[in-house]
């Protein structure tokens, strides 16, 4: 699986490569995502894409790399990661190196629940 992730984070660069692990048949497969965002150092998975795949799957992570950057966590993946509930997997490429965030609290309910405004 790892030379997958690679090879797409290869064809990607120097844009962020993304992706999404999935659960299939009790097993964990990697599926590659187009990403979307418009600035290189950022990572959007096509919506449609996600939809198309959470609809059929449990979704267990999400993956993206950091082209020429350290693996570490921005605040942007630690915001998101936490909003999902899903742990990101970051790799710096082309080194491979792996932090793998997981989300800190998770808010279902609407009472109660935290809004941030990102604009």
């Amino acid at each position: 699986m790892i030379e997958e992730i690679e090879s797409h984070f290869q064809k990607e660069y120097p844009k962020e490569g993304c992706g999404l692990l999935i659960e299939k048949h009790e097993k964990t497969k990697w599926v590659p995502c187009t990403n979307v965002a418009e600035r290189g150092e950022d990572f959007i998975i096509d919506p449609q894409e996600y939809i198309n795949l959470v609809k059929r799957y449990k979704i267990v992570g999400i993956v993206h790399s950091h082209p020429d950057l350290p693996c570490e966590a921005s605040e942007n993946d630690k915001r998101y990661c936490d909003f999902l509930g899903i742990p990101y997997y970051i790799f710096s490429y082309p080194s491979m190196e792996l932090e793998i965030l997981e989300p800190k609290e998770r808010v279902v309910s609407i009472i109660g629940r935290k809004y941030e405004n990102f604009a």
